[in-house]
């Protein structure tokens, strides 16, 4: 017999609530993760954001969408406010240790 505990150890909790603007009230939603707010809370963040959602959802083609899609997750995802590279990162925020050994196979460590 199999035993199975499902848990999902990714959660996120903020503690302030972003107000829904009345343009990011008429878009799409879709629940965030990490840092990320959900979609709608982040375009009321984000004039960008709430723009290239607005062409994604006007937009009447399958291909059409495709080409807004990239930005659109880009835009969304800097609404994290997290560091798109190590040295953009605030390092009293955000450590990163690199080793790496090598004897017959490597092995790298972050």
């Amino acid at each position: 017999m199999i035993s199975l505990n499902a848990s999902n150890p990714f959660y996120r909790e903020f503690t302030d609530t972003v107000p829904i603007t009345e343009q990011a009230a008429a878009l799409p939603d879709m629940v965030g993760s990490g840092r990320v707010r959900d979609l709608r809370e982040a375009a009321s963040l984000s004039p960008q954001l709430a723009g290239l959602l607005e062409q994604f959802t006007e937009a009447s083609t399958r291909e059409a969408r495709w080409t807004i899609l990239d930005q659109l997750l880009d835009a969304w995802a800097d609404t994290s406010g997290m560091a798109e590279s190590l040295d953009e990162r605030n390092p009293e925020e955000f450590g990163f240790i690199y080793s790496a050994s090598c004897s017959g196979y490597c092995h790298l460590s972050f």
